[in-house]
C-alpha cells in the first residue's frame, strides 16, 4: 500500500508519494485535473518520468539518481561538493590547485586553460564566501566554488 502526503495551496501543490507507481500517477493526474499550474513529481526511471509528464507533471525530479551522481563525484576526495544545474552546467566546491595559489585570478589564465570560472572564494578560517574578482588572490586552504561544464570541471579538479 502506498503512503502519501499532499499539501495543496492553490494554484501550487506538493505531493510526496512513497511507493507505488500507480499512486504517483493518480495523484499527479488529479492535481493536474483540479488546475494546479505547477505540479512536481518524483520518478525513479525515465519511463516513469514520461508517464508522469503525460498525466500532468510539469517538473519531474530524480532524487536517487541525482544524489548517486553527486556522491560519485564527492568520493573522489578532490571535491567538497557538486551541484548539477542541468546536464551541461555544474557548480563544484573544491580547493585551488597549487598553480593558482598566489596569482590574481585575472592573470591565471584559468578560463582559457580549463574553461571554468571561479565564482566564490572562502578564505581558510572564514565563515562566509565572497565573490571572486579578477584581483582575487587564492591561498592554500581556501575553498573555491567553480562553474562550468561537467567535463571541464572534472578536468580542472584532476589537476590537483
Amino acid at each position: 500500500m502506498a503512503k502519501y502526503f499532499a499539501w495543496v495551496s492553490l494554484p501550487i501543490a506538493l505531493a510526496v508519494i512513497v511507493g507505488g507507481l500507480a499512486a504517483s500517477i493518480l495523484t499527479t493526474a488529479l492535481l493536474s485535473e483540479i488546475g494546479i499550474r505547477d505540479v512536481w513529481a518524483k520518478a525513479v526511471s525515465r519511463q516513469q518520468a514520461t508517464i508522469l509528464e503525460r498525466v500532468g507533471a510539469h517538473h519531474v525530479a530524480f532524487p536517487e539518481q541525482d544524489m548517486g551522481e553527486r556522491i560519485a563525484h564527492l568520493v573522489s576526495g578532490r571535491l567538497l561538493d557538486w551541484v548539477e544545474l542541468d546536464p551541461q552546467w555544474v557548480f563544484a566546491k573544491t580547493r585551488p590547485p597549487r598553480e593558482l595559489v598566489g596569482v590574481p585570478l585575472g592573470e591565471s589564465g584559468l578560463r582559457k586553460r580549463y574553461r571554468v570560472t571561479v565564482v566564490l572564494v572562502k578564505p581558510q578560517g572564514q565563515d562566509a564566501y565572497t565573490h571572486a574578482a579578477n584581483d582575487t588572490v587564492l591561498s592554500y586552504g581556501c575553498e573555491i566554488v567553480i562553474a562550468g561544464r561537467p567535463r571541464d570541471v572534472e578536468r580542472f579538479v584532476d589537476v590537483q
